[in-house]
């Protein structure tokens, strides 16, 4: 009889997809929280890296 613990559509099988799923979810979460942080800073330094730029041109 073959291992029904590896078989697709099984409790355990379930269960370790979900927690793959769940893994997942925490990591695309934590990028996309860097993500914004990040974008958050660079729109905040772009008036005066644009403002030093026109000082530096003028």
């Amino acid at each position: 009889m073959p291992n029904a613990t590896l078989h697709p559509f099984t409790a355990a099988w379930f269960a370790a997809h979900t927690q793959t799923s769940q893994a997942v979810s925490v990591h695309t979460a934590a990028i996309h929280e860097m993500l914004l942080n990040t974008s958050s800073m660079s729109s905040r330094c772009y008036p005066a890296i644009e403002a030093a730029t026109t000082a530096a041109d003028s």
